[in-house]
């Protein structure tokens, strides 16, 4: 029993001796560099064992997050706006991607939200050289999910996505020359309805002025501001991509607020060796500052209107960042 002991505890003193050794020839005699290294090697040991039993499974993230839309599925069926959708389309702009043959031979199915992640998505597959393109034919009778390895939509918390909507479509981009033609259009609408004395259709684009509770309050009072139906940038995500639709059967959602994660994620599950990057977002205060002036009644109709977005991806439509805010 004793020997035993021993002759372990000689074998220990044998491998210390020697890692100390390997330490000593690669680093030299100077100790806060063995230190380092030492710690360095701990860190590694530590993360290996124990680490990797933390909740950071992004796969049981979005098995959640599908069996959660899945349910919610089952209450938004019997809803009047499953049973008369105001966007009535063949969805001819879910696309389908495929990436070039040294890549992968997967194909995967994407609905694109506009102001949910859109930009870095698209971005992405640039540089990837993949082919973005619409289908050609009505989804609803001819898709195949054996084609597909993942069918993905991007969100974003709705209360985010409109004031993002907001300050990149409708505000003036003093150092852009670009013209956003939802300034150019509805915000010269929005002026008229509102501030009826502005000649707003006839002044120049730089001059289109209104504010943010401008901007929700014609989202109330004009729902169908184009062809019938809200503007794509801000459009309910449940009448852009139909998530309850059996024909699309999504298995994956990427939501703005770990896009890393989840688009890596979905990447991932493509083939495709590359990795996505968060873009620059605006701060809770930034949002709460900019709600502030919003009256309780916008809200409480907002929530209305956007009332199945919030349920489907689980988003808080009496967020406290917006509530505890207006006025």
């Amino acid at each position: 029993m004793f020997f035993k002991k021993g002759v372990i505890i000689a074998c220990l003193l044998i491998m210390a001796a020697c890692y100390w050794y390997q330490l000593v020839i690669e680093t030299g005699t100077n100790k806060e560099k063995i230190v380092k290294r030492i710690w360095t090697h701990v860190q590694k040991v530590y993360n290996s064992r124990y680490m990797s039993d933390l909740p950071k499974d992004i796969s049981s993230i979005q098995e959640k997050r599908i069996q959660h839309l899945q349910k919610m599925c089952i209450e938004y069926r019997k809803s009047k706006e499953y049973k008369h959708p105001t966007l009535i389309h063949n969805l001819f702009y879910i696309k389908n991607l495929t990436f070039p043959p040294s890549q992968t031979t997967n194909r995967a199915l994407w609905c694109p939200c506009f102001k949910a992640g859109h930009s870095s998505w698209i971005n992405t597959l640039q540089e990837l050289n993949a082919n973005n393109s619409g289908f050609k034919f009505d989804l609803r009778e001819n898709i195949n999910k054996t084609l597909t390895t993942v069918r993905f939509i991007n969100v974003r918390d709705p209360w985010e996505r409109l004031l993002s909507a907001y300050s990149n479509r409708m505000t003036y981009q003093e150092n852009s020359k670009y013209i956003s033609r939802q300034r150019n259009t509805i915000g010269r609408r929005i002026m008229s309805r509102y501030y009826p004395d502005s000649n707003a259709m006839n002044i120049p684009y730089e001059n289109i002025s209104f504010t943010f509770k401008d901007f929700l309050r014609f989202i109330i009072d004009e729902p169908k501001q184009l062809s019938g139906r809200l503007d794509d940038h801000w459009v309910q995500y449940y009448e852009w991509c139909r998530p309850c639709d059996p024909y699309l059967d999504y298995n994956a959602i990427v939501k703005l607020e770990t896009v890393t994660e989840d688009s890596n994620y979905v990447l991932e599950k493509i083939g495709v060796k590359t990795k996505i990057k968060d873009g620059p977002r605006k701060t809770a205060k930034y949002l709460q500052e900019q709600y502030k002036e919003v009256p309780h009644w916008i809200i409480d109709d907002l929530t209305k209107i956007f009332y199945w977005d919030f349920k489907l991806f689980d988003y808080d439509m009496n967020s406290p960042l917006v509530r505890k805010s207006i006025s």
